[in-house]
């Protein structure tokens, strides 16, 4: 293989790499989506956690960063 066809090769390569990097990034972004949806329609988090491949903290903060989540009270030493 010469270098430019290496150079062309590894190129061809990083493309398909990204390309898979943005389609996962569409499809986190989608399930997000709609772990807000189903809690803003009134689903618990537990009930929306049995459903998603994510672990519960995860699940909690991306209700936070939706601003879905009530805070705690004060915590202790604070």
């Amino acid at each position: 293989m010469t270098d430019d066809a290496a150079k062309d090769a590894a190129m061809a390569r990083l493309r398909r790499a990204a390309a898979r990097v943005r389609k996962h990034e569409e499809e986190r972004n989608e399930l997000a989506a709609a772990i807000i949806e189903a809690r803003r329609t009134g689903n618990r988090p537990t009930e929306i956690q049995d459903e998603v491949p994510y672990d519960r903290n995860h699940v909690g903060r991306i209700l936070k960063n939706a601003g879905l989540t009530k805070p705690k009270g004060a915590r202790a030493g604070s």
